[in-house]
């Protein structure tokens, strides 16, 4: 009886000891970060300051690279003095500031006007059916009656609009009614 009450100790002990999976999982997580940190650290660019040096350094012509004069201050640390602002003075620039008549792009052309075509019906009593209900959309719907090809067709006509946002808004309305519009452009004194 004795080895059992040991087996079952050493077996509750072995139990009591383990370490739960979220510690290892934890544990497992941060040494991660960490590598991954390591390995941010490798990639990150030299210092600013090796530039310049690079820069100089190059075979370049000298008259190109940015002049450095270096002074002591009051301590003897050597500093660099920058000559590039003399530099810019004389390579000034004189841009010529005269204004550029240029059409500004909310200009309304007094002169055109936009039409959206609903439907063309040859009967006129399915124009008017339309008609009606565009009306009744808060839209301004006229018929036309037009002869092709010595036949009449009556056009269902949505507007005039001045702009052209307002035709493609009221295409946008048509397009909800489960209507298909052409829209067409046409100068105010002509048809």
């Amino acid at each position: 009886m004795s080895r059992d009450y040991k087996r079952r100790n050493n077996s509750s002990a072995h139990r009591e000891s383990r370490i739960p999976g979220w510690v290892w999982l934890f544990t497992g997580s941060i040494l991660g970060a960490f590598v991954m940190f390591l390995f941010y650290l490798k990639d990150i660019p030299k210092q600013p300051a090796t530039l310049i040096t690079e820069f100089n350094s190059n075979d370049t012509d000298k008259s190109e690279a940015p002049q450095i004069d270096e002074t002591k201050d009051e301590d003897g640390v050597t500093k660099p003095r920058f000559v590039f602002y003399e530099l810019l003075k004389e390579n000034e620039v004189v841009v010529d500031t005269t204004p550029i008549d240029m059409p500004e792009a909310n200009e309304v052309k007094e002169d055109i006007e936009y039409m959206l075509q609903a439907g063309s019906f040859r009967n006129a009593a399915d124009a008017d059916r339309l008609r009606a209900q565009l009306i009744l959309q808060n839209l301004n719907a006229t018929v036309e009656k037009k002869l092709v090809r010595d036949q009449p067709w009556h056009r269902v006509m949505v507007g005039p609009f001045k702009t052209r946002a307002q035709a493609s808004k009221a295409r946008g309305t048509l397009a909800s009614m489960d209507i298909d519009s052409i829209m067409s452009k046409q100068t105010v004194g002509g048809g």
